[in-house]
């Protein structure tokens, strides 16, 4: 099952680390909204 995942995540990696375009509002016209996804660290699960 882990091994699955891994090779779904490197598959499919480069279209999950592109920057996802947000609709603006009105008031910032010119302007236009990104999100790009950024990794917020390292985590340690604990599990039974």
């Amino acid at each position: 099952m882990v091994l699955t995942e891994i090779n779904y995540f490197l598959k499919h990696l480069k279209k999950l680390m592109q920057p996802k375009k947000v609709k603006s509002p009105i008031t910032v016209f010119p302007g236009k909204g990104y999100i790009y996804p950024e990794p917020y660290g390292s985590a340690l699960i604990i599990g039974p």
